[in-house]
Order: structure tokens, then C-alpha cells, then sequence
């Protein structure tokens, strides 16, 4: 089976990719979200006080899930803004608006959230073996730059639901198949282990006693992700 959150070129494993959305207790899986990108948007309205998907961030937005996402968005009429460290003259999208900066910068990962009702966290050191290679940078992005997208979104007025795209990697060494949402995380890798810490972040953003806005993350643990181009 496949995860019905799809455009024409990309396709995501179901049996590998869950949601998790805000629960009494940190996170629960949320099977409705396996659903037409239509019906998130409905769970977004539902989930952020009756608002649609109007003004959309993305950071890693020329990557290949962000740029797919984004073709997908606009297509649907919203206002997407691309956030990524790189453009280059091949890069798609000419209707969207493109901020270059680096989620590892609070001030400017601040001001491109700021007025945006949607959020989609893309932006990552997105190999295991980069984190092998060079873990400083993959924990700064990763970690810090996933708590400076939190911290932006509470601070924003107009309090923007968070899709965070976490990883399988979690997990570790698969202790039973099929791997749900409840199997135990002990993660193998610097990746993996950035990721983990980095949904406890989206965790404790979740907590209503904080000040500001209480951030309603959704999180997904992507798998192989393929398509062409």
C-alpha cells in the first residue's frame, strides 16, 4: 500500500510512515492522516481554529519532498513560500516565494514564520551517513534548527500548525514487523538520534503551560521516499 499524502512523482510507504498528532501524553498516531492532501488540510482547519491552508512555509523547500509539496500547494491555489539554504537557476517554482536562509539562524527562521498559517519542516541533514560524517552539523540543524522552527511558530501570531518530517530511523534494529508507531526507539545513528531528540522538542512545544502559543505539531516518520526527478 502507499501513503495517500501523494503528488504525481512521489510515493511514500504506508507500512513505514506514520502521523502523530498532539495527545494527552506527548503523541498518538493519528490514522486518519492517511488521507488526500485535501482532508489534511481540513485536519489542519479542525486541529487551528476553523483556518485553511492559505500561506504555506516550507523549509527545505528545494529539496525533493519540499519542491513536490510545493507543486502540489500551489496547484491548489495557496501561497507558498519556499525556505532553503540553496537556489540555483534550475530551481522549480517561479510562482513561489523564496527566502535563502538557514534554520540553524533563529532570526531569520523567525521572520519567514511569522505569517504563515502552515508550516512543513523539511529542512535536515537528510543522510545517515552525513551524520557519521559530520555529526556537529547534523545535530545543529537537525536539533537546534527544529527547536528554532518551534520557537518560531509559538512566537507568531498567526499561530501556524507544524508538520515535522521525522524518520524510521528512530526506531533502530526492527524488534517485530511490521514497525508501528508504539515500537521502541533506540536509534543506531547520529541521524537517527537527532531526529528522536528532535520530536521530544516538538513534544515539550506541545505543552499548553507554556507561554506564547501552544504549538500543535504533526509528526510524520517518513521512510524511502522515491520518484522521479
Amino acid at each position: 500500500m502507499e501513503f495517500a499524502l501523494r503528488c504525481d512523482h512521489i510515493r511514500i510507504r504506508e507500512d513505514m510512515t506514520h502521523a502523530l498528532l498532539p495527545g494527552g501524553n506527548g503523541f498518538r498516531c493519528d490514522h486518519e492522516s492517511r488521507l488526500p492532501l485535501h482532508s489534511l488540510s481540513r485536519q489542519s482547519r479542525a486541529v487551528n481554529g476553523g483556518r485553511g491552508m492559505e500561506r504555506v512555509l516550507i523549509t527545505g523547500g528545494n529539496g525533493f519532498i519540499g519542491s513536490h509539496l510545493a507543486e502540489r500547494l500551489v496547484d491548489r491555489g495557496d501561497a507558498v513560500t519556499l525556505f532553503d539554504n540553496h537556489f540555483d537557476s534550475n530551481s522549480r517554482h517561479l510562482s513561489c516565494a523564496k527566502i535563502r536562509g538557514d534554520v540553524r539562524h533563529y532570526r531569520t527562521i523567525r521572520e519567514a514564520v511569522s505569517r504563515q498559517d502552515v508550516v512543513f519542516h523539511f529542512a535536515a541533514v537528510s543522510r545517515v551517513a552525513w551524520g557519521q560524517t559530520d555529526p556537529y552539523n547534523c545535530w545543529r540543524t537537525n536539533q537546534l534548527g527544529t527547536v528554532n522552527v518551534l520557537e518560531a511558530c509559538r512566537k507568531a501570531e498567526s499561530n501556524p500548525i507544524l508538520f515535522y518530517a521525522s524518520s524510521r530511523e528512530v526506531y533502530g534494529e526492527p524488534r517485530y514487523l511490521p514497525v508501528d508507531e508504539g515500537h521502541p526507539k533506540m536509534p543506531l545513528s547520529v541521524y537517527g538520534m537527532t531526529k528522536l531528540c528532535a520530536e521530544r522538542a516538538c513534544s515539550s512545544y506541545a505543552d499548553p503551560s507554556l507561554s506564547g502559543h501552544t504549538i500543535k505539531p504533526v509528526i510524520f516518520r517518513f521512510s524511502n521516499v522515491y520518484g522521479s526527478e
